[in-house]
């Protein structure tokens, strides 16, 4: 097994070369492939992509699907080329996102859906039946990684679907960070080791007066809904602000 950190020296290609493979297939790879490692595969190099392009081009877009409250996504076997999943598109399948989808339960559904697809496109590439079509110019967004500071939730009146949205795209993430007296926290409580917590406030935020934390009442009620968080310290500040 070869597992080049990149195709920049010769060395890497030429191995590449002597497989004279039939197709090279791509997902989440996370780099794009330089011109010479296009050409080489007979039937190309093919991305599986868990979008419906050219909608969420880029690193997260399962994530970004969701923060959008989009309704729909997909996956799109793409023909890859040097832009940024940029490419023709082989096939396509689109699936619905459910309204208590989270990004773990959405990965694993286009997974198996871009496994199946994937198969199907290299039987009709071989057999000749399957064209390429030209993305679209219009709809074209891009799905920016998830930053460590966007697991910052801030609650505050109104916020409710905003919360519920950070919840189901990162409920897979170790989002523990510090606070400005330097000591590790997650879920606003100093020293408190649940994971997958997307909710890190600050100290002042975990200080509110009653009348701040009653306006949040809705939003940590969503948060202590989708989580079912067995965190006493979690359990502590939803109780406190409802």
């Amino acid at each position: 097994m070869h597992q080049p950190s990149s195709f920049k020296s010769p060395e890497a290609l030429e191995i590449l070369r002597a497989l004279k493979l039939d197709a090279l297939v791509v997902v989440a790879y996370g780099l794009i492939l330089p011109p010479a490692v296009l050409e080489c595969p007979r039937l190309g190099c093919i991305n599986i992509h868990a979008s419906l392009l050219p909608r969420w081009r880029g690193a997260a877009p399962i994530q970004r699907a969701l923060l959008a409250g989009d309704a729909k996504t997909g996956v799109t076997i793409m023909r890859m080329e040097a832009g940024l999943d940029t490419g023709p598109m082989l096939a396509t399948r689109e699936i619905d996102i459910g309204p208590r989808d989270t990004a773990k339960v959405l990965h694993d559904r286009l997974a198996l859906l871009g496994a199946e697809l994937i198969l199907d496109t290299l039987d009709g590439l071989e057999l000749g039946r399957v064209h390429e079509v030209p993305q679209p110019t219009d709809g074209v967004t891009y799905a920016e990684k998830i930053q460590k500071s966007e697991a910052l939730i801030r609650l505050a009146a109104g916020c409710g679907a905003r919360l519920e949205a950070g919840a189901r795209v990162l409920s897979l993430a170790d989002c523990r960070g510090r606070g400005s007296t330097g000591r590790s926290y997650a879920c606003g409580t100093p020293k408190c080791s649940t994971r997958g917590c997307p909710t890190l406030m600050s100290r002042r935020e975990r200080c509110s007066p009653p009348r701040m934390r009653a306006s949040m009442s809705r939003a940590a009620a969503a948060f202590c809904e989708f989580f079912a968080c067995s965190s006493p310290a979690v359990n502590r500040w939803c109780r406190a602000s409802s």
